[in-house]
């Protein structure tokens, strides 16, 4: 989590000067409890796991 909340930190941080990195991380937790999210990466993730051994046509 802490990951991506310091990509988000990256990314947001130039608009939002004053953001926190405690802010970025309770955003990430935030979005990443959305049943719909988790189901959606756990599909990416299984996607390029069966990508990088080459199981995909």
């Amino acid at each position: 989590m802490e990951q991506i909340a310091e990509i988000v930190y990256a990314m947001q941080s130039p608009f939002y000067p004053d953001i926190s990195m405690e802010a970025c991380l309770s955003s990430v937790n935030a979005v990443l409890e959305k049943r719909e999210l988790q189901h959606a990466l756990l599909v990416g993730i299984e996607l390029d796991r069966l990508a990088e051994q080459k199981r995909l046509s």
